[in-house]
């Protein structure tokens, strides 16, 4: 290699091992993601459950209430493959952090809403931070594991990602599946 050179030639790298960082306990790094993650699946799965109430309180067809489900996918679906691109420009913690804010935020803005256009777009803004939240999370798995844990972390991953959606239908299913047996409906 010329003089001047040397390091050079990977430093762009993902593997680099001046990139590499040694964590200790590399799970409680990644708390917030699994969280994160966990939380817009299971506000995805759950809103099934809301469907009929939201159309009572809202005075709203079946047809408009349908979009709470079709505007949070939507959101997840045009966000998530941009992020490769904000991870480039955006450190990932300071993405994750503004995804979980617009959780948040999302979240008030679905418990004050008064009408249902204003709930809609709440639903839109926790859309779009599940739609940073999943793919950063891999993404942080690729830098927080080592190479020989990497598996074994998406699994992980995917344990916390699936486990929200069989919570959410648990309570749309199980619960009655459970009165009906103990009280023989």
């Amino acid at each position: 290699m010329p003089a001047g050179e040397s390091g050079t030639a990977y430093s762009h790298s993902p593997h680099n091992a001046s990139e590499t960082r040694h964590f200790d306990h590399p799970h409680k790094v990644m708390l917030g993601l699994y969280i994160g993650a966990f939380l817009g699946m299971l506000s995805e799965t759950s809103m099934n459950i809301a469907l009929p109430d939201l159309m009572d309180e809202f005075s709203v067809s079946s047809g408009i209430a349908q979009w709470m489900v079709v505007g949070y996918m939507l959101a997840i679906g045009v966000v998530l493959p941009c992020v490769g691109f904000m991870l480039k420009w955006i450190k990932a913690k300071t993405l994750v952090l503004f995804a979980l804010t617009c959780f948040l935020v999302g979240a008030l803005v679905c418990t004050v809403a008064t009408g249902f256009p204003v709930l809609l777009a709440g639903r839109i803004v926790q859309g779009i931070s599940t739609g940073i939240v999943l793919p950063t999370m891999y993404a942080a798995i690729m830098r927080v594991f080592p190479p020989h844990k990497i598996g074994a972390a998406n699994g992980v991953a995917g344990l916390v990602i699936m486990f929200a959606p069989v919570i959410g239908v648990f309570r749309q299913v199980g619960v009655s599946c459970l009165v009906m047996y103990f009280f023989r409906v």
